[in-house]
C-alpha cells in the first residue's frame, strides 16, 4: 500500500524536488502503454535519476521528459 512504501523511505517521483538525486524503487501500474511509455524512456527499477524540473529528468547524460500521468506512478529512495 502506499502508506507501508512511505513507511519504508520510499514517495512517489511526483513529489521530488528539483535538484534531487533518486533511485527508481518500483512501478505501480497495470496500464501497458504506460508500462512501455516508461521502459523506453529508461525508467525502471534501479536506475538512477537527478529531477531537473517538474517534467525533465536527467539519467547519466540523457534528458527525460516524463508525461505527468507517471509521475504518481513511478516510486523513488533518496539516492
Amino acid at each position: 500500500s502506499p502508506a507501508a512504501r512511505r513507511r519504508r523511505g520510499l514517495k512517489p517521483l511526483e513529489e521530488a524536488r528539483t535538484g534531487e538525486r533518486l533511485v527508481v524503487v518500483s512501478l505501480f501500474e497495470r496500464d501497458r502503454k504506460l508500462l512501455e511509455y516508461l521502459d523506453g524512456a529508461g525508467i525502471r527499477p534501479g536506475v538512477r535519476l537527478e529531477v531537473v524540473s517538474a517534467t525533465e529528468l536527467r539519467c547519466g547524460r540523457r534528458r527525460i521528459h516524463l508525461e505527468a500521468a507517471a509521475g504518481p506512478k513511478v516510486w523513488v529512495k533518496a539516492e
